[in-house]
């Protein structure tokens, strides 16, 4: 036993030593390891701020996405609210709708610009920017008053779509009249605002969790006025076939009211005659209408002087129509432009009739007005009403005791008034329109015989009821943004 433990006990100390680090060692170790945890920390420090920057860019993406999701959709229902407001102007005057005034509830203090463009774009809004977007006005906040504003399109709340609702608010262009409320060259500016709802965690602003997303747009409008004939008859053509029998019609260039009752106002022609092919040549036609009246005639032709003096009341209107300020007026020489219009006209016309016989009808009312488009030749018998714009493809056959009010076109070349107690309170054209058979169209020699008891009475107001029908056009069309107009 004992010879065994001397032995384990010389096998221990004949075993090789540890190496034990000297102190230099030690503190070169030491220093290693502080590095090594340094740059361990600065790692595990830019691994977390990497983190913060993605988790970071990625809640600004989503905000960012968010928000311009919230913007685009308020800008469709702006412009939905554009398409919606057209039908608004259809049989309504400019200056009614400038006019108008509609009490809004006003729910903040809103900063109001004091510079004069500055102002003048501000009260084209239908509201203040700012309320819009921090009110909601599915639950609005309690009023601080009331403020009355012309020309609002829309209910005071606005009108729901979709997610959102739109204000639309009509005014004035500068046309020199110095009147905001009334137009005097059928040019007006409209503004749609559209509000989406926003999120309620957006933030507590105003007192209110509400942050709408808002997109305006501004177009300028101007109403068609083609047809604002300044005679009780007109009739284009580079001659005309006129046939008066008796002397019981009457083309009257006074002003009428809607009733036919006469008014205040500088009288127009009772009969014009227009022809621009050659230039300035409807001389010719006049010529023609003056000569088949007979002495006894000539009285049945009044207002204003005519080519011929004062009776009758006949004249070539063809230079007062090129030397006119509205733009719009010379578009009756071209008759490819006519006929492209009158196409256009069945997309929405009330009544879009085949040609035939039509009795007893009532094709529109002065308190509703419609569009009428015959497509071929016509013949109206018996009583009738109607009122707004009647558009004949063909030839048409009046002999029915049917009184219209506003503007009647005859353009297949032949109209025929016959019988008794037929009126026409505003304007009539008539015109022989030829299709060349290449898609284009000319004027050619129209046929008008008077017979019976025919009136022509010639009325702006009635006039204006046909053309107040015809869509606005649209000038131009602009997105308000705070690059634009800060608010």
């Amino acid at each position: 036993m004992l010879s065994i433990l001397v032995k384990n006990q010389r096998s221990r100390n004949n075993a090789p030593k540890k190496n034990v680090p000297s102190p230099a060692e030690r503190n070169r170790i030491q220093e290693e390891g502080g590095f090594a945890l340094l740059i361990t920390l600065i790692c595990s420090t830019l691994f977390m701020l990497l983190g913060l920057s993605l988790t970071f860019s990625s809640m600004t993406e989503f905000r960012t996405s968010t928000e311009y999701e919230a913007r685009e959709k308020s800008l469709m229902i702006a412009d939905a609210g554009f398409n919606l407001t057209q039908a608004i102007f259809r049989g309504n005057s400019l200056t009614s709708l400038l006019a108008s005034a509609t009490d809004v509830n006003r729910y903040l203090n809103f900063p109001v610009p004091t510079g004069t463009t500055e102002l003048s774009y501000f009260n084209r809004n239908p509201l203040s920017p700012v309320e819009a977007m921090h009110i909601d006005y599915t639950s609005p906040p309690a009023a601080i008053g009331t403020r009355t504003i012309n020309g609002l399109l829309t209910p005071a709340g606005g009108v729901p779509v979709g997610t959102g609702r739109y204000f639309a608010r009509l005014t004035d262009n500068d046309d020199g009249d110095g009147d905001p409320l009334v137009d005097t060259d059928n040019v007006v500016i409209l503004r749609v605002m559209g509000v989406h709802r926003g999120s309620t965690t957006e933030g507590t602003v105003y007192g209110t969790n509400t942050q709408n997303a808002i997109a305006i747009i501004e177009t300028t409008l101007r109403r068609d006025t083609t047809f604002n004939f300044d005679q009780a008859f007109t009739i284009y053509g580079p001659n005309v076939n006129i046939t008066y029998n008796g002397n019981t019609f009457d083309m009257d260039g006074r002003q009428h009211a809607l009733n036919g009752a006469l008014i205040a106002g500088a009288p127009k022609a009772g009969l014009g005659l227009m022809n621009n092919n050659p230039p300035n040549n409807a001389s010719i036609a006049a010529a023609s209408a003056f000569t088949e009246l007979a002495g006894m005639q000539m009285d049945n032709l009044v207002g204003e002087n005519g080519d011929f003096g004062p009776l009758p009341s006949l004249k070539d209107s063809t230079d007062a129509v090129l030397t006119s300020s509205d733009p719009d007026a010379a578009n009756i020489f071209d008759p490819n432009w006519l006929m492209a219009f009158v196409d256009q006209l069945a997309g929405f016309a009330d009544n879009n009739l085949p040609g035939g016989t039509y009795t007893n009808v009532v094709w529109g009312t002065t308190a509703a007005p419609e569009i009428t488009l015959i497509n071929g030749d016509a013949i109206i018998e018996t009583d009738g009403t109607g009122a707004g714009l009647l558009v004949v493809k063909g030839d048409l056959d009046y002999n029915g005791a049917f009184t219209y009010t506003g503007l009647i076109f005859i353009l297949g070349g032949e109209f025929t008034m016959s019988g008794a107690n037929k009126t026409i309170i505003g304007g009539t054209f008539a015109a022989n329109v030829i299709d060349n058979g290449d898609g284009t169209y000319s004027y050619g020699t129209p046929t008008v015989a008077f017979n019976g008891n025919s009136n022509f009475l010639y009325s702006a107001q009635g006039i204006s009821l046909a053309y107040d029908l015809l869509p606005m056009r649209v000038l131009n069309w602009r997105e308000s943004t705070r690059e634009l107009e800060p608010y």
